[in-house]
């Protein structure tokens, strides 16, 4: 009896701690955590409406266990379980979340199997919040993170007047740049309707946490015209310095060009569709029409959109679907976009002047047969800002399945200066964010071509082909990878990892067709700062001395083809290209002055600017490191920093008209001491070069720039 008894023990005990060790790590979520995009570090303090990332390990679950997500605002007493959209019905239902048993999703290593990609933003303010993960077939195994405080979302600035519903067919609005208007909620151009911006004006989203966005429906028409002077600025309503990415939804556009998917009439991501069909909703349906117009949008600053209006379904900086090619899209930044910084879903608009700055997940993503044409971009990552989907400069498929669907994703993108993440390539991890991939991803057959291009800083791969169609189409030439070049590139030239398509990639598809002479690309890495050897003038500085131009000597500013080769359909001889000589976003030009195509327009720390109406939208006024100076954009005007200068000053100048320009620098007596440029043809635009006094003696000169319109001189003064 006592042996039985024994017995019994050792088995209740065995039971015990079973469960105790075995079953919790059996399809149970352990180490739940929230993190955001530039850290892993467990956060105890988030804010209302800022995104989060949950995380957690299930290394001994099944592949394919699934669990719901609970938040609690009053520790754990009571639980509400976070929704999400059907895609299909756009009715909300209880989000679920399976296990798809990846082992390291993204770039870089990951804990465990589970840890996928799932944005969470918390409803409501809380002292003592907590968040779970319950499996849906069993509430017994579950797990929660620690307490959680939720503070209020940031301040709001006061608007003037507010945007709210829809504009309806037969209206047309005007927004004056002597007021900040302000959206409550989603705001809709109806069909019919069209909406009018000033130069100059300040159109800021709902308070952070609130679902808000404007969205052009298909048939209604955004005639938003800046100019260089006055951009037309789309921001978070936060107040300066609190303006996070994802404060608000950004820009949609809904054309009604073609579509490669089924039915030709598709739903926006994040939530914004109705259930009718009519709002939120791109493409032509039965009768597309490729040379739709949606309006203008020119010299437009789109700053901190992508609100996650459900978990995993977030909006972009700015998303164009099926928007057709009499669109005007040009001299258009966004900036901290929560997503992607432009995604084209479908659609023939073509581009010009286009730039992602930090956005958190890809900058320029096409998918669903978008077919444009787009040159000069100027793309900017910061290193520890990533998306757990993995962030390229570049992704481009033709479909979630990489189906034969036509059109064919074929847009081509030339002159593109694209600057990662990797200062140094060796960098450890840690020092740039491990969910960084390759600096362009072309994947599930799409056709995309990017040619004429510069990428700087990448961690894992210069260029990535995906997939045994996608390889096809590259060795066919239905894309072409040509005259591109790269600095600074931590993995290998070209990689095919097989983690998203199961196809295996051609073996002719090899570094040596990748780097083949009549290809024309080259990859450069060297040992210490990759600022050393970019040719570029300072790719990784702060927003003050931030300068994407070549150097004046640069390798690449002849080495530029248009030349379409012989066995392609690839239109890169097509007019709408202009036949520069110069590879990248920027040409040191003629006696190595640079067309800032970004300035003053553009803008590198949106955080600081102090929105206001009837005030400036583009700051004219130039920090460096021992000076400041006004630049006037409205009038011929000229400035230079650093003052006093060592062996090197910038000199920046504003062209208010198109002519001929000489600049001359002259001594104190009006001798002239170095001729930069006789009269060369310049467009009205802001130009900027670097003026070497190393060879000049200590002393006073004057940089000279004269036109057939006037001359503007700046003293110079030169110590040694």
């Amino acid at each position: 009896m006592r042996r039985y008894a024994t017995i019994f023990i050792l088995a209740l005990v065995f039971a015990c701690f079973g469960a105790a060790f075995v079953q919790p790590a059996f399809a149970q979520p352990t180490n739940v955590i929230l993190v955001n995009n530039t850290a892993d570090a467990p956060l105890s303090t988030i804010q209302l409406g800022t995104t989060y990332s949950i995380r957690w390990n299930i290394a001994m679950s099944p592949v394919g266990t699934q669990y719901r997500v609970d938040f609690s605002a009053n520790g754990g007493t009571s639980w509400e379980t976070i929704q999400v959209r059907n895609t299909s019905t756009q009715r909300l239902e209880n989000l679920v979340v399976t296990d798809s048993g990846s082992v390291s999703p993204g770039a870089g290593a990951r804990f465990g199997r589970g840890i996928s990609r799932l944005l969470f933003r918390a409803p409501r303010e809380s002292q003592n919040a907590r968040v779970r993960l319950v499996q849906t077939t069993d509430s017994t195994r579950f797990g929660v993170t620690g307490a959680i405080t939720v503070l209020p979302p940031a301040p709001p600035i006061t608007v003037d007047s507010t945007l709210r519903g829809a504009i309806p067919a037969g209206t047309t609005i005007t927004l004056s740049n002597r007021k900040i208007y302000g959206l409550d909620g989603y705001v809709f151009v109806d069909s019919g309707a069209v909406v009018r911006i000033e130069a100059g004006t300040v159109v800021v989203g709902d308070t952070a946490g609130q679902n808000s966005a404007l969205c052009v429906n298909r048939g209604g028409i955004l005639f938003a015209r800046g100019t260089a002077q006055s951009p037309i600025v789309l921001t978070s309503r936060s107040s300066q310095g609190q303006r996070r990415a994802g404060d608000w939804g950004g820009l949609l556009i809904a054309g009604r060009a073609r579509t490669n998917q089924s039915g030709n009439l598709l739903a926006f991501e994040g939530g914004i569709a109705d259930e009718n069909r009519v709002r939120g909703w791109y493409g032509g349906g039965a009768t597309p029409d490729d040379n739709d117009s949606s309006g203008v949008i020119e010299y437009v600053r789109v700053e901190f959109g992508g609100i996650a209006a459900f978990p995993n379904e977030e909006l972009n900086g700015i998303t164009l679907g099926a928007v057709g090619r009499r669109t005007v899209f040009r001299y258009v930044q966004s900036s901290f976009a929560n997503d992607d910084g432009i995604e084209w879903f479908g659609g023939s608009v073509d581009g010009k002047w286009l730039i992602s700055q930090n956005a958190v997940d890809d900058d320029f993503d096409t998918d669903f047969g978008f077919s444009g044409r787009i040159q000069y971009g100027l793309i900017i990552r910061g290193a520890q800002i990533a998306d757990q989907s993995t962030s390229q400069a570049f992704e481009s498929d033709n479909d979630a399945n990489g189906t034969f669907n036509q059109p064919f994703t074929s847009a081509i993108f030339s002159n593109i200066t694209a600057i990662g993440p990797l200062s140094d390539t060796a960098q450890a991890v840690g020092q740039w964010n491990t969910l960084f991939g390759s600096a362009a991803q072309i994947r599930r057959n799409s056709r995309q071509s990017i040619v004429n291009s510069l990428f700087i800083g990448w961690p894992r791969a210069g260029f990535e082909l995906q997939g045994a169609r996608t390889g096809a189409a590259a060795l066919a030439d239905s894309l072409l990878v040509r005259n591109n070049r790269w600095y600074g590139v931590k993995g290998a030239t070209l990689i095919t990892p097989g983690g998203t398509t199961p196809e295996p990639i051609p073996a002719a598809l090899t570094a040596a067709w990748f780097t083949a002479t009549e290809r024309n690309n080259l990859v450069t890495n060297q040992l210490g700062s990759v600022q050393n050897y970019d040719e570029v003038n300072r790719a990784f500085e702060s927003p003050s001395r931030f300068d994407p131009r070549p150097v004046a000597n640069a390798s690449f500013l002849a080495s530029a083809s248009f030349t379409r080769p012989a066995s392609s359909i690839v239109g890169i001889d097509d007019a709408f290209f202009t036949r520069v000589p110069f590879q990248g976003a920027f040409n040191t030009g003629t006696d190595a002055i640079t067309n800032r195509w970004d300035l003053p327009w553009a803008e590198y720390d949106p955080n600081s600017f102090p929105y206001a109406a009837a005030q400036p939208t583009s700051r004219n006024t130039f920090v460096s490191v021992r000076s400041s100076n006004t630049l006037d954009y409205n009038a011929l005007s000229l400035t230079t920093f650093p003052i006093p200068a060592n062996d090197a000053v910038t000199v920046r100048y504003n062209l208010p008209s198109s002519g001929k320009v000489t600049v001359r620098v002259t001594n104190i007596l009006g001798a002239s001491v170095l001729d930069v440029a006789n009269d060369v043809a310049q467009n009205a635009g802001v130009y900027e070069f670097n003026l070497n006094t190393s060879n000049l003696a200590p002393g006073s000169y004057f940089v000279n720039v004269m036109t057939e319109r006037g001359t503007t001189s700046q003293k110079i003064t030169v110590v040694r």
